[in-house]
């Protein structure tokens, strides 16, 4: 048995509501009713005893729908539309169900708002109420309404508890399988098919999942390096135009008079109207161009629908920065916003960046020298050690660079410290945080075993590394009393 509570509602002005609220229902036996009678019947009771933005009828061949449309426009302010679905048998549950999955996702793909949907229950056949039950724990999170004729009010139903936890676990094995083709797709379009595993990537990807389906404009903001056009490539893959073009346009390259012929014929070229545009380093564009894109987002917006395209944005600066620079229009950014989303940058993703060192190398050996050359390089603890701990300024691109060179200078199958060292572009800060051990301030106090940890953690692998794993010989190097001793501050600091 389903559980019943009496809806009540005070009166909300329109223009402080920033959700709209769709009605979603069949029309029933009792609806028609209330062409000839003083009955409301189920539909109309529902729009008296809530504020709804639109109503969206579902009906199958009966000769009084128009009437009954037409009936409940005259009699209510409410926006009203109507689909016709061939329905031969109005206990057909796979009929009903693909039938109302169908208008509510068209509803969906030409709105871009985020909008609160109600179920109405009572209108219609037991199938129709069972398949707005299953859709609103499955499919689409939604209110159930059902009227009592009785009092000719209207009820908000609850699921049973058990009921509901037993669709949302189904639901959650979807999203899952939907987060793992995401990230295959990240695999697929970066540059070279590394894998990742932090949490914060786990995180952009589940956000990306929300918002791909949503007809939003999306910013997205990273570092140089850190694949925003392979993130602009997933939400295109995830949307309703997966299956359309995917166009780049890069600020960093183009010309202006060739940037301004792009954006101007966006509004004519049929091939890139139902597909997804991407710019990227938008904070190049130039004012005039920026008009121009502006004025095509608005014309987009005053006929919204997949047949414009979808524009994506990138920048190696952010929102905040891009919005206090004096040569970007404001109204611009909050139209390329709606929603925004930031790549971590390499150096905050240790989980990520040990994988990439390891699989960067052997990605390089292969397109230097060949699959079937069978030559494997590693790198030694201290080279891998000081790249760990390197910034990496430039993320993924700097880092197949760096290790290119590293494969192609380093003499020996392992890579050392010093090949390592010769390979990035050390900058004069991280030179000075790397050396700053002493002459700390102890205003605040300081943690004397975290610095010990720091020293350890830099001078062992190096000593190892020069001593080719010889323990004895990286004792005596660092001034140990023995082998034994190395081991224990193995133990202590670097496990």
């Amino acid at each position: 048995m389903t559980e019943q509570t009496n809806i009540k509602e005070t009166s909300l002005d329109k223009s402080n509501r920033t959700v709209p609220k769709v009605l979603f229902s069949w029309i029933g036996t009792q609806d028609y009713l209330a062409l000839d009678t003083k009955s409301h019947g189920p539909i109309f009771s529902s729009i008296k005893y809530h504020e709804f933005e639109e109503v969206i009828l579902l009906h199958d061949k009966n000769i009084n729908n128009e009437k009954y449309v037409s009936w409940l426009k005259m009699n209510s302010s409410v926006k009203v539309s109507s689909f016709k679905v061939d329905l031969k048998d109005p206990t057909d549950f796979e009929v009903i169900y693909k039938s109302c999955k169908k208008v509510i996702s068209s509803y969906n793909e030409n709105n871009n708002d985020l909008s609160d949907f109600y179920f109405l229950v009572s209108a219609g056949t037991w199938a129709m109420a069972s398949v707005w039950i299953i859709i609103s724990q499955k499919d689409f999170p939604a209110t159930l309404l059902k009227a009592d004729r009785i009092s000719d009010s209207i009820m908000e139903v609850k699921i049973p508890f058990e009921v509901s936890v037993h669709w949302h676990e189904e639901k959650a094995k979807e999203n899952d399988e939907v987060i793992t083709a995401m990230r295959d797709n990240f695999i697929k379009f970066s540059q070279n098919g590394f894998l990742w595993k932090s949490e914060s990537m786990l995180r952009l990807l589940k956000t990306s999942m929300k918002i791909a389906s949503r007809e939003l404009s999306v910013f997205i903001e990273g570092e140089p390096g850190t694949e925003k056009e392979v993130l602009a490539r997933i939400l295109h893959e995830g949307s309703a135009r997966s299956k359309n073009s995917f166009i780049k346009l890069d600020c960093n390259l183009s010309p202006d008079k060739e940037i301004e012929e792009f954006l101007i014929g966006l509004n004519k070229n049929e091939s890139h109207s139902h597909g997804t545009v991407y710019i990227n380093a938008i904070e190049k564009l130039s004012l005039r161009n920026q008009g121009i894109l502006y004025s095509l987002i608005k014309d987009f917006e005053k006929n919204s629908g997949i047949k414009n395209p979808r524009i994506l944005t990138s920048s190696n600066i952010t929102v905040g920065q891009l919005f206090h620079l004096e040569s970007f229009d404001n109204s611009l950014l909050h139209s390329i916003s709606m929603m925004i989303l930031k790549i971590p940058a390499l150096r905050h993703r240790k989980i990520d960046l040990n994988e990439y060192l390891d699989q960067s190398i052997s990605f390089a050996c292969s397109e230097i020298f060949g699959e079937k050359s069978g030559i494997k390089k590693t790198l030694s603890p201290a080279a891998k050690n000081f790249l760990l701990n390197y910034n990496w300024k430039g993320n993924m691109d700097e880092l197949y660079s760096a290790m290119t060179r590293m494969v192609i200078l380093s003499e020996s199958n392992l890579v050392n410290e010093s090949d390592a060292l010769s390979s990035v572009f050390m900058n004069h800060d991280q030179d000075k945080d790397q050396k700053k051990i002493l002459n700390r301030s102890l205003e605040n106090g300081i943690n004397l075993n975290s610095l010990f940890s720091e020293v350890a953690q830099h001078y062992i692998p190096r000593a190892l590394d020069i001593s080719n794993g010889n323990k004895k010989k990286a004792a005596d190097i660092l001034g140990l009393q023995s082998q034994q001793t190395l081991a224990n501050w193995i133990d202590r600091y670097l496990k």
